[in-house]
């Protein structure tokens, strides 16, 4: 009898929510996790999320470099200028514990750069999210994770870490986003390990790992 009334209470409850703003929020948040497309409306307006990675469009609307820059950060958007092959591009298309692995060269930043060409208007709210390590093998670990402004001409921090595990960096981006969408409609993100490699009687290198990054894009429609 309690478990018959139990599964009643459950599937009245999961009734109310069926319809309401809160499942509908929930369920979207779900799906660009997954990296599809979503809707639902909140207040009368209707929102859509699309969620960028490297699932799908590799080297075709969505780009990534490789290997090291030699500033921290860099003065342009155009390095690291080495762009991932196909079994590079692999790597990092989910978050599933498999990364691009860079050593910079002497005197440089281990560093991966990315380029989303984002399609929407009307833009509410930018979700960016990096999973990896960045790691020196005597100096300071971690990693600085930018944005590029095309309107200020640099690059902003959005988030950064000293610690050597594994981690993801995060920022929620929901005002001024025109700044960080060139005219050819173009977002781009640096990571950056945070100690250049240098000799003193030995190579010390700057090492970064990548696992998955992602754009989730909230816009109005």
């Amino acid at each position: 009898m309690r478990k018959k009334l139990a599964l009643l209470f459950a599937l009245s409850i999961s009734a109310i929510f069926a319809g309401s703003a809160y499942s509908t929020i929930l369920y979207a948040n779900q799906y660009s996790e997954a990296g599809i497309s979503s809707s639902y409306t909140v207040s009368g307006a209707s929102y859509n999320t699309t969620t960028y990675d490297f699932s799908t469009g590799a080297g075709v609307d969505r780009w990534a470099y490789r290997i090291d820059v030699s500033q921290n950060p860099p003065p342009t958007n155009s390095v690291p200028s080495a762009e991932f092959n196909t079994a590079q591009y692999s790597r990092i298309s989910s978050d599933d514990g498999v990364f691009q692995v860079e050593r910079a060269s002497m005197w440089n930043y281990a560093s991966h750069r990315f380029v989303f060409h984002i399609y929407q208007n009307n833009i509410t709210l930018l979700h960016i999210v990096w999973n990896g390590i960045g790691r020196h093998d005597i100096l300071t670990d971690g990693l600085t994770f930018y944005i590029w402004n095309h309107t200020g001409a640099s690059y902003e921090v959005l988030d950064s870490t000293n610690s050597y595990p594994e981690i993801y960096l995060e920022a929620n981006i929901s005002s001024g986003v025109n700044n960080y969408i060139d005219g050819s409609g173009n977002l781009t993100l640096l990571a950056v390990q945070n100690s250049s490699s240098f000799w003193f009687f030995w190579n010390f290198y700057s090492r970064l790992a990548t696992d998955y990054v992602k754009v989730d894009v909230t816009y109005m429609v």
